[in-house]
């Protein structure tokens, strides 16, 4: 007796969902394993600490932006990290795994949307250069919530079903907690593409009209998220700190792109290595651009379908979007972590370029082997970019475009209470020797100060900051926030001061002692030089009574 067609319909629906969610369920746990391999390799003693030194104050407690960084990162990432610190320990491996559950969804995610607009072989090349080159694992919440909303946005083009646009609505809102102005050029790119899909017939799509209870639970979900984000946002000024941080800070803080020219002596003074991240900051404007000018074209010559043309617009509007984050402050790490849009229309365009140089040998097609010299021109042009990428992302560079390579660029192996690391020689030297000095000076719960961006030695030893600010960069101060920071200083002295006063990327008006005057003279007027390691000062209160003493190396008399 055959079993009824309804049934033999949902056993084959059953047996695909679970063969569909094996696969990407298989291929999360690979990469995860991947990234995992490399967790513990390389250290970054500026930015690195401002993170953990965060997820360890909101994890007894406070709250960013309220009780301390007023000028910083948002409280997100704080909060989703501290449950690590809950789960695993208070460790630096804790909080790097917190970042690794989550880098495996960005290469997933980069290729679900690249089999949209192109092949599989293509799109896989988009998905490996995204898993090759995620950012530095402290930086990559911006890339996520970049691949995420586009993600959504993506699928709701493709469908605009109203629980599509819910979850794209979530995905928005989700960023605010996090990164908040990948949540306002969101909403505006989405508003764009919505007028784009609503007045153009081919890719307007009539759906069923969605049920009152639907609506109005979809709705209300979207109201309630939405007055609880509205209420911190208005308890704590994020929309004024926001602003703050992203144009006053700039006139100061803002670098130029890298210069080209004159390319060969560059090339012979710095390196392939260097030369490589310097192309890299044109490389994906000229993409972008490429797209759209091809765009463009198809849209007047009515070739394409009208909704890949769509998706292309989503993600080139989502690269342009991000690349304002480079054009801030152009450096290196800031680059990387912008690139997931540039990580698909790049195989888009070699994608179509194999289709142009294919169209050549059109005639030899029937013939022509796989390893006849045409071909083989073919797949090298197509292929020599993508290839020098993957090369230099995992063995050119590392830790701070979050590549494997990380394990050959860190050698020294850094044990702590709360870290253990591999990280270069001089690095581990210096962390070492800071943390001995800290030990003998002070004893934990005692307050120190480490600036312009060290909050890693408060992390590490237990030592409280006696500030509101975990870092002071350029541009962060005026005269009267510089007063009322040695007004806390005054209140809450702190028994040691570890300070890197050098040129931040080597211009001399981004020293500390240039940039924050009022808060450097009241340290040297409090404070005097116990001994320098490497890049730092360790200053202890001025006094020859309250040096101390340090103790005898072992076996010393």
């Amino acid at each position: 007796m055959s079993a009824p067609p309804g049934l033999n319909k949902f056993f084959l629906g059953a047996s695909l969902f679970q063969s569909t969610v094996l696969r990407w369920a298989t291929a999360y746990v690979l990469i995860f394993f991947y990234y995992l391999s490399f967790l513990d390799y390389g250290l970054n003693l500026w930015d690195e600490g401002g993170f953990a030194d965060g997820t360890l104050r909101t994890f007894r407690g406070e709250m960013a932006l309220r009780d301390f960084n007023p000028i910083g990162y948002l409280p997100g990432r704080y909060i989703y990290s501290a449950w690590f610190f809950d789960w695993f320990g208070i460790s630096l491996h804790s909080l790097r795994l917190s970042v690794a559950v989550f880098t495996p969804l960005m290469p997933l995610m980069v290729y679900a949307i690249s089999r949209r607009i192109m092949p599989v072989g293509f799109s896989l090349l988009a998905g490996a250069m995204m898993l090759s080159a995620p950012s530095m694992y402290y930086n990559r919440f911006f890339p996520l919530f970049c691949v995420l909303v586009l993600f959504c946005l993506v699928r709701w083009l493709e469908r605009p079903k109203f629980w599509r646009g819910l979850l794209l609505a979530t995905a928005i809102l989700l960023c605010i907690p996090f990164k908040m102005e990948i949540a306002i050029f969101s909403v505006g790119l989405w508003g764009l593409l919505a007028l784009w899909r609503w007045r153009d017939p081919v890719t307007r799509i009539d759906n069923k009209p969605t049920s009152p209870v639907r609506l109005g639970l979809g709705l209300g979900i979207l109201i309630a998220i939405s007055g609880i984000l509205m209420m911190f946002l208005w308890r704590y000024q994020v929309p004024q700190k926001f602003i703050e941080i992203v144009f006053n800070t700039h006139a100061v803080w803002g670098n130029p792109f890298p210069a080209l020219f004159p390319f060969w002596e560059i090339w012979r003074t710095e390196g392939p290595d260097r030369m490589f991240e310097r192309v890299m900051f044109y490389i994906p404007l000229a993409t972008y651009a490429l797209v759209l000018i091809l765009l463009g074209r198809d849209r007047m010559a009515r070739r394409g379908s009208n909704q890949s043309q769509l998706f292309l617009l989503a993600v080139t509007g989502m690269g342009i979007c991000a690349f304002g984050l480079v054009v801030w402050r152009a450096g290196f790490d800031n680059l990387i972590r912008t690139l997931p849009a540039f990580y698909i229309l790049l195989p888009y365009l070699l994608f179509r370029l194999r289709n142009r140089l294919m169209t050549l040998f059109a005639h030899l097609e029937e013939r022509i082997s796989f390893w006849a010299p045409e071909k083989l021109l073919v797949h090298f042009l197509v292929g020599i970019f993508p290839l020098l990428f993957l090369y230099e992302m995992n063995f050119g560079h590392g830790f701070y475009v979050g590549s494997v390579g990380a394990r050959w660029q860190n050698t020294e192996k850094l044990e702590m209470d709360r870290m253990t690391v591999w990280t270069n020689p001089y690095e581990a030297r210096w962390v070492r020797q800071l943390i001995d000095k800290i030990e003998i000076a002070t004893k934990p719960g005692d307050s120190i100060l480490a600036l312009p961006l060290n909050p890693l030695f408060y992390y590490l030893t237990d030592r409280a900051n006696p500030i509101a600010h975990g870092w002071i960069l350029p541009g962060m101060l005026d005269d009267a926030a510089q007063q009322e920071v040695v007004h806390q200083l005054l209140i809450k002295s702190p028994q040691l001061v570890i300070l890197a006063d050098f040129a931040i990327d080597g211009k001399e008006d981004r020293r500390f002692s240039r940039y924050a005057p009022i808060i450097y003279r009241h340290l040297q007027r409090h404070y005097q030089l116990w001994e320098k390691v490497g890049l730092f000062e360790v200053l202890l209160p001025v006094g020859p009574s309250k040096i101390p003493v340090i103790p005898a190396s072992p076996g010393t008399h």
